[in-house]
């Protein structure tokens, strides 16, 4: 990844996107992936938007890179909180794959993928999870259970079951999906272990608290020794440890847990990542719940307000944030 964005400022010195070459054509999409990555958010945006337009003249609307390059755009709009963009571009290339190529093709179920993303992001849990089922069912078909990309689309249903409420169904699947992930890609690889993350929020919004806190305590130390604690599924492994931490009582550990992810993700990842934004929602609570309110009322309403900015009003993870912030108003008697 280093070794490929040293390549970035090439790419627009020498105008690379107009080489009618296809090896060029894929080292520009590359180099918008690559950026992207890295967290270059609006240098990809940057190099995408003024790509794009060109290539859709040049080569037309559905040709192949030009739809490649619109799911890569897709994929940075979300990562730049565009969600409503993000949404509208992901459909219409969806759309657009689905008329040319057919619903099987690995091309439309790449856009599928993304699709679902947004579809989530959107509140749509249950269109969704109704999505990633279809899809799911389409890769065990073509590739069979254990090919990787089967076990991602997997894990994206399983997820996809858990936001719409099925917690049984969604920890059968995580379960299943990190069995098989276990032998085919090891204990160790990082899509194993978010399975194993998956299973256990399953297991916790199903009620079992405490096995769902055994396997996370383990799950989280684990990724920490093979990833380093600023890592970012380390960090969202602690918070769900935090919360069910504080789910069984254990109050003043679940408040020191929270405290410490929430400034390890603003130092590592900035205030207004994804990440502090989920660190600052469960902070806020912990704080609430030990008594010490103006603090919980500041981390409340910073939530709400970021929330409120890229999710629609009606968002379940808008109205979480909201009834928190209400509960804290409440508690201080205004």
């Amino acid at each position: 990844r280093e070794r490929h964005a040293t390549l970035f400022s090439h790419v627009w010195a020498s105008r690379a996107w107009e080489c009618p070459d296809q090896w060029v054509r894929d080292l520009v999409i590359q180099q918008i992936q690559v950026a992207n990555l890295r967290g270059e958010y609006e240098a990809s945006r940057k190099l995408a938007e003024t790509v794009l337009p060109i290539w859709k003249e040049k080569y037309g609307r559905e040709a192949p890179d030009t739809l490649r390059l619109e799911l890569c755009l897709v994929r940075v709009l979300r990562n730049l909180d565009e969600h409503s963009r993000a949404y509208q571009l992901c459909k219409r290339t969806l759309d657009t794959l689905t008329e040319l190529y057919g619903p099987d093709a690995a091309e439309t179920l790449e856009a599928s993928n993304e699709f679902i993303r947004d579809l989530q992001f959107a509140g749509q849990f249950r269109e969704s999870a109704e999505l990633a089922r279809v899809v799911h069912g389409k890769h065990r078909r073509l590739l069979g259970p254990e090919d990787p990309e089967t076990l991602d689309a997997a894990h994206r249903h399983a997820y996809a079951l858990l936001l719409s409420g099925d917690h049984q169904k969604a920890a059968e699947l995580f379960l299943e999906t990190y069995q098989v992930k276990e032998m085919v890609l090891g204990p160790n690889a990082p899509k194993t272990l978010g399975s194993m993350d998956g299973y256990t929020d399953a297991l916790m919004e199903s009620g079992r608290y405490r096995e769902a806190l055994e396997l996370q305590r383990e799950n989280t130390e684990k990724v920490k020794a093979l990833f380093g604690e600023d890592n970012r599924g380390a960090l969202s492994n602690s918070l769900s440890l935090a919360m069910m931490l504080r789910r069984l009582g254990y109050q003043e550990e679940a408040l020191e847990l929270s405290r410490r992810v929430w400034n390890r993700a603003v130092s590592r990842f900035g205030r207004r990542s994804g990440i502090a934004l989920h660190a600052a929602s469960n902070y806020s609570v912990a704080l609430r719940v030990a008594d010490r309110y103006g603090e919980a009322l500041e981390l409340a309403e910073e939530a709400c307000r970021r929330y409120s900015d890229y999710l629609p009003e009606d968002h379940p993870h808008v109205v979480v944030a909201n009834v928190n912030r209400a509960t804290v108003l409440r508690l201080l008697g205004r």
